[in-house]
């Protein structure tokens, strides 16, 4: 009969074709009607047939397999976020800038040469500098009249007593303490996607699931209505039906309203328009299999994700860059020795030391600060404040991801066990409902015990995916905490 081939034909079809195929079993109804004949059963086949036909192919030309949403893998939702998210693109910047500052550290060692002119008129002799942020910077004794001088000028540190060491020491230090918040905002950005694409997922297989329960309701109401029209049933039991299918379309609304939220969370997340028709090629079977859970005991979890985890590589980084402010704290009491050389060659008309003389210079400088204040102390007293700032910053971040660990394994366990339970749940009360369909067909038991069943599979059906669904984050978060990639 066509009603036995609505599972398997339109199990995964639009609402449309049960419609069609409604059509169909009242035209079955209709032609039964007429006689009991083998001609008539003949002709209601044939006819059932047809009716099947077309409703298979007027569900497809408007399946949304032909629609315009796009599709969307949990890689592809990944990929999206970490390249469009401001936070990441923020980070990415301050490792840049952070890159630009060790390498202007480093310059600071190599030759400094600068060039600087002069033209003035002067009623008196005076001192004049160079301009402002020039490297090296110049000083020139005017004369008056007027005046005019060109002169390159080269400068090169020789010591200083680990300055500039530690200032590019810092600089490097820092800009991988940068990189590594990148990296741990990355992971922790991957894992909210992620996260939020299974709970989509689950929403659209609960709206399925709901979506059968109630196609499942409607042709037992069809085939109740029938019987009470025969005389077969009471009415109580179609009034009975029809409840129990108004209590499935208020539990497939609650499902299409959950899954347009998921999916509106997850947009966000991702950064898509809101607007824009999205569908997830990844169900939770598949999401299921998809990333590789760390195996160990919990002290090897522990260790490995200290050695992967970027924010234990961010918390040395920082300590190693306090440790090198420390070294140039210490580097001021040092002498602070440059080499240099000047060329200069001047026009001084009018001047009483002659038309015009020029030369060169060469020489070294060095330079110790005997009196400051107590400002060298306070600088090192302030560097060493900032190892021991970061030296708890650290542990602070090791007990945190310890925990973080310890808390994500111990949900593993009960995660499978309770996919587990929802399985042989689903079982027995795939059984139990059987059980009471064939209880309720053969006049042994009343429509209440079939309809309750009926309902106690479908929790179950849809405790079974909830469970699949906290499994997979489970397994997300464990792979989150030991720092692995989630991709």
């Amino acid at each position: 009969m066509l009603k036995d081939l609505k599972i398997p034909l339109f199990a995964s079809l639009p609402a449309n074709a049960g419609v069609l195929l409604s059509i169909g079993e009242e035209g079955a109804r209709v032609s039964g009607k007429v006689g009991a004949s083998y001609s008539a059963t003949r002709e209601r086949k044939r006819w059932h047939t047809i009716l099947a036909a077309v409703g298979i192919l007027f569900s497809l030309s408007i399946s949304p397999a032909f629609s315009d949403a796009q599709k969307l893998s949990v890689s592809d939702a990944i990929a999206l976020a970490r390249a469009h998210s401001p936070s990441l693109k923020s980070m990415a910047a301050q490792t840049s800038g952070a890159l630009a500052d060790a390498r202007s550290a480093q310059a600071k060692k190599a030759v400094q040469i600068s060039a600087n002119t002069f033209v003035l008129s002067s009623s008196m002799g005076g001192i004049v500098q160079s301009a402002p942020d020039s490297s090296p910077s110049v000083l020139l004794n005017a004369q008056s009249r007027g005046f005019a001088d060109q002169n390159i000028t080269a400068m090169v540190p020789i010591s200083t007593g680990g300055r500039l060491e530690a200032q590019i020491d810092s600089a490097r230090f820092q800009s991988g303490a940068a990189k590594n918040r990148y990296d741990a905002s990355s992971i922790d950005l991957s894992a909210s996607v992620a996260s939020a694409y299974v709970d989509s997922a689950l929403s659209f297989e609960l709206v399925n699931a709901a979506q059968s329960r109630v196609d499942s309701e409607n042709e037992q109401l069809k085939a109740i209505r029938e019987k009470v029209q025969n005389g077969k049933a009471a009415q109580v039991d179609e009034l009975s039906e029809e409840s129990e299918l108004a209590d499935a379309q208020k539990e497939l609304a609650e499902a299409q309203g959950d899954s347009l939220r998921d999916l509106a969370v997850l947009k966000s997340l991702v950064f898509l328009d809101q607007s824009a028709e999205y569908d997830l090629t990844d169900s939770l079977d598949l999401l299921a299999n998809r990333w590789m859970l760390p195996q160990g005991t919990l002290s090897e979890l522990i260790a490995k994700a200290y050695t992967l985890r970027p924010e234990i590589a961010e918390a040395k980084a920082n300590s190693d860059a306090a440790s090198a402010g420390v070294r140039f704290a210490k580097g001021s009491y040092s002498p602070q020795i440059s080499g240099f050389a000047m060329a200069d060659a001047s026009d001084r008309t009018g001047s009483p030391m002659g038309g015009g003389n020029g030369g060169y210079l060469v020489g070294v400088s060095a330079s110790l600060s005997i009196a400051d204040g107590g400002q060298r102390k306070a600088d090192l007293d302030s560097a060493a404040s900032k190892v021991s700032q970061a030296g708890a910053d650290l542990e602070i971040a090791k007990n945190k991801i310890a925990s973080n660990v310890a808390v994500s394994l111990a949900g593993i366990g009960p995660a499978q066990r309770a996919v587990e339970s929802a399985e042989a749940s689903v079982v027995y009360a795939q059984k139990a409902f059987e059980l009471a369909d064939l209880r309720y067909s053969s006049g042994k038991a009343i429509l209440a015990e079939r309809l309750a069943s009926s309902a106690a599979l479908a929790r179950a059906k849809a405790n079974l995916l909830q469970a699949k669904a906290s499994q997979i984050k489970a397994n997300i978060e464990l792979i989150r905490a030991t720092g692995n990639a989630i991709r």
